[in-house]
């Protein structure tokens, strides 16, 4: 049957063709005879420049005549060189050019070959040849390989294709159909053309049983990386809503497959075989990875110690930290990517107004090592701003690199960002993190090993606040803040009052998505989800997805083995997020790591009303003039504002090594125990060749004595045969000149005291380490140190001024204090009680606002007001000369 069918249709098609390359100009002729105007018709048209109807018909006729001719021939030259190889079709190439030519190629293909279905002759595209077994596709508007490939497995199979059988399909269409189509990208298509689909079998695609890793089929012929330069202009057109290709996310995509072990392993990235039963199986484990996670506890980490300054008191002194804190802090930083963090925050509040008002959603962002922005959407919309570029194929916007931050930074101002559940998933490459939105997934479905690393990363997510996280049966989240823990046994009730929750939400938002809700800003309200992550559950116990959806309020993260919309899948050679078809290394955090993370965080209480310090008790001793004498230097190494090394005349030292400026603060404050190994070991994240330190130990020496000579049998850095490098004791540093007046002041009267103080805090200049920084300074300590000195010193000048009435010596010490911490609690009332004092009671009302804008510009803060200065504002609001007795 199927055979005479397509001889009726060869037979139609012959027809076809013969009626309209023949029988129309044939026609032509026997109704209007020979379309040849006459030469009396020309000379009339020559003498009087005018164009007879007759004459224009004529002409016409030609044209339509030699027109009609040239297809005419197109199809007869086609079928030469078609017939000769009717039966090695494999060996025709594609037919050249579109528009009517192609078409009558087509037909002429088909009429001699008949390997095209019907649907080519309809929808008039590129023919071409294919294997009798093959199935030929044709490209509608929207289609794409993963959507083609998806098609063609559902009719195949008789069920729905996973995700690893169409990746599999998808990567096998790709690699044999670019070279045909020649496109420059080898993933496009374009309406028209046509894509030919092999004999599939459900054994070719079978999907590999878990924990075993299995080889994918290589492709014949890998095809070329895409290449999206900046400069591509933006392609305005609707796009597809449906999920983009997995292969063709980033720039160059990750082929994962496991060579056997008796062939040559094939050309390109090879992923390694990933066994979920092997800790060690996941190169991202520990803290190694965890970008996101690291950049939310330096951020928290920050806004407890300043909080913890801001309410130090003159006398406190900074307890040094351990050496586990110091070790975990300085992993942090290293691992802290603050500014690509920000970036994408910036990007994604630039585009957010823009995707809802057209009813779309952001699922997923893919962040590139070079700044580039993908983001993938729900629902089709097309940027409004020319610095985003639509991506018609795989249905994302992308921000170039090339965006300056600054710029983002404009475009971004009126956005809210509206992903609250954002999460970092892994790595699609070696170029790209992959953050998904669990909001806008409903429910993601994932390995019990990775949920912990999930909870770990929402909870000190810089994106969070002020969303509850619910854990169960996740270790090592206790104890941290905005976040519940629960056993196995809660897992039930936890997600039916998560559910219950987002269905009052729903009610209220009238049909909108949450994320419509907050990136529109509708009524003013946060519109926070219900975030829940599960763990690993004991057998028998069974989450419930029913009411779960989409963007509605509810992020849950639970077993993989239940029935979720979307899925972190094991897929024998790495993982596959789901619904997007993407090969992902997912980030593994240790609980080891984890819980070293939040014990330093629980080491800096954020509602502790002083700093851990070692209280030193105040001695008064008479003393009628002050007696100081500031001690002889040479060098002075300045830390408190921009860190450089200066000599007793104003000049600066020239470095041509950063590391080498850098060594000298650190001998600067390790004068105790100054060692080659300990400089290294901090200064260095990696190990350092021997040769490399030796140089920048001789710079750092011959910097330091083009600036000033030393004396005589000397040198600024000791030369030694051992493990010891010592400083010269004539170089010192701001902090020690400023401690020893701060010593020296204790006890004296205000005048003396004064004249002691001031001469110290004319040094400071600003925050310690503020150029360049160092990242070891604060995970020893040294910055919160010079902190509490420079606030104490400048408040315990600033009261001797106020007792003496010298309003204006109060705001000058004030002042020199708050460029080193601004909205210190201590520095603010003595201002606030020198307003007070000469009746200004507008100027206790700016302070007060000043202070509350610090509080604002410390975003992981509170923004709580102290109650101290709280209670201080409303006795001198009340009554002026309660400043009198805060004094």
């Amino acid at each position: 049957m199927r055979v005479l069918v397509h001889h009726l249709l060869r037979l139609l098609t012959l027809l076809v063709l013969v009626t309209l390359l023949v029988g129309v100009p044939a026609a032509v002729v026997l109704v209007m005879g020979v379309p040849l105007p006459s030469t009396a018709q020309w000379r009339d048209v020559w003498e009087t420049h005018r164009l007879d109807l007759d004459v224009v018909v004529q002409v016409g006729t030609i044209l339509f005549v030699v027109l009609w001719a040239w297809f005419a021939a197109t199809a007869v030259a086609e079928l030469v060189r078609v017939l000769p190889r009717r039966h090695e079709p494999g060996s025709l190439s594609a037919t050249r050019g579109g528009g009517p030519a192609g078409v009558v190629r087509g037909l002429v293909r088909f009429m001699a070959i008949s390997s095209v279905g019907a649907g080519l002759v309809a929808g008039g595209g590129v023919g071409f040849a294919a294997a009798p077994s093959s199935v030929v596709h044709t490209v509608v508007p929207g289609d794409s390989y993963w959507e083609i490939a998806e098609g063609h497995l559902d009719q195949t199979l008789g069920r729905q294709a996973t995700g690893h059988e169409i990746l599999v399909l998808t990567e096998t269409l790709i690699a044999d159909n670019a070279p045909r189509l020649g496109h420059r990208d080898p993933t496009l298509l374009l309406p028209g053309e046509t894509v030919v689909v092999g004999d599939v079998t459900p054994a070719s695609t079978a999907e590999p049983s878990p924990g075993r890793a299995v080889e994918a089929p290589v492709p014949v012929s890998q095809p070329p990386e895409p290449v999206v330069p900046d400069s591509d202009p933006v392609v305005q057109a609707p796009i597809s809503s449906r999920p983009p290709p997995a292969t063709t996310l980033p720039a160059a995509a990750v082929t994962i497959a496991s060579p056997a072990p008796a062939s040559p392993a094939p050309a390109g990235p090879i992923a390694r075989s990933v066994d979920v039963s092997d800790d060690s199986a996941f190169p991202m484990s520990g803290l190694v990875g965890a970008a996101f996670l690291a950049t939310g506890a330096m951020a928290v980490l920050e806004a407890r110690r300043r909080a913890r300054l801001r309410a130090s008191l003159p006398n406190d002194r900074f307890a040094a930290p351990t050496f586990a804190h110091a070790r975990t802090e300085l992993r942090l930083r290293a691992l802290d990517d603050g500014e690509r963090i920000a970036r994408m925050d910036l990007a994604v509040r630039a585009a957010s107004r823009d995707v809802a008002m057209q009813g779309a959603s952001i699922i997923a962002i893919a962040l590139a090592d070079s700044g580039e922005v993908c983001l993938f959407l729900r629902g089709a919309a097309v940027p409004s701003s020319l610095h985003w570029r639509l991506d018609v194929q795989l249905g994302t916007w992308r921000l170039p690199a090339s965006v300056a931050l600054a710029e983002l930074a404009g475009l971004a101002r009126d956005g809210v960002f509206p992903c609250p559940a954002l999460v970092q998933l892994g790595r699609l490459d070696d170029d790209h993190d992959l953050y998904v939105d669990l909001e806008a997934l409903g429910a993601l479905a994932v390995p019990s090993e990775i949920a912990g690393a999930l909870a770990a990363s929402l909870a000190l997510s810089p994106f969070r606040s002020p969303a509850m996280l619910q854990c169960v049966a996740v270790p090592g989240v206790d104890g941290l803040s905005g976040v519940g823990s629960h056993d196995a046994t809660d897992a039930e009730f936890v997600v039916g009052r998560a559910v219950a929750s987002a269905e009052l939400t729903a009610l209220r938002a009238t049909g909108r998505s949450t994320f419509a809700l907050r990136a529109l800003s509708v009524d003013g309200e946060a519109w926070e989800p219900e975030i829940v992550v599960i763990g690993a559950l004991p057998d028998g116990v069974v989450v419930s997805l029913d009411g779960v959806a989409e963007g509605a309020g509810i992020a849950l993260v639970v077993p993989e083995s239940a029935s979720a919309p979307a899925s972190l899948r094991h897929n024998g050679d790495g993982f596959v997020f789901e619904p997007l078809g993407l090969p992902v290394i997912p980030v593994t955090i240790d609980v080891a790591a984890f819980e070293s993370v939040t014990d330093l965080l629980e080491s800096i209480e954020p509602c502790a009303p002083v700093v851990e310090v070692q209280r030193v008790p105040t001695v008064h001793v008479p003393v009628v003039r002050a007696t100081f004498v500031e001690p002889d230097w040479d060098l002075l190494v300045r830390m408190i504002g921009q860190v450089e090394v200066v000599s007793p005349d104003g000049r600066t030292a020239q470095f041509v090594r950063s590391k080498s400026l850098e060594l000298i603060v650190w001998m600067a404050l390790h004068r105790e125990r100054p060692t080659r190994s300990g400089a290294r070991a901090d200064l260095w994240e990696v190990g350092v060749r021997s040769a490399t330190f030796a140089n920048v130990v001789s710079e750092a020496r011959r910097a330091l004595a083009e600036l000033q000579i030393p004396a005589d049998g000397e040198d600024w850095i000791g030369r030694t045969l051992t493990d010891d490098l010592p400083l010269n004791r004539r170089i010192v540093t701001d902090g020690d000149l400023l401690r020893a007046r701060v010593e020296a002041a204790r006890g004296l009267p205000h005048a003396a005291a004064i004249e002691v103080l001031r001469p110290g805090l004319e040094l400071v200049t600003g925050l310690p380490f503020s150029s360049p920084c160092f990242a070891w300074v604060d995970a020893q300590g040294h910055t919160s140190s010079l902190v509490l000195l420079a606030t104490g010193a400048a408040t315990e000048l600033a009261q001797h001024h106020l007792a003496l009435g010298d309003v204006d010596g109060v705001f000058w010490a004030t002042g020199r204090g708050l460029t080193v911490l601004a909205g210190h609690e201590e520095l603010i009332a003595l201002r606030m009680r020198a307003h007070a004092a000469r009746g200004d009671l507008a100027g206790v009302r700016l302070e007060w606002e000043q202070y509350e804008r610090a509080l604002a510009a410390d975003t992981w803060s509170a923004g709580e007001p102290s109650p101290k200065l709280v209670s201080l504002r409303h006795d001198l609001v009340v009554s002026p000369m309660a400043a009198i007795v805060g004094v």
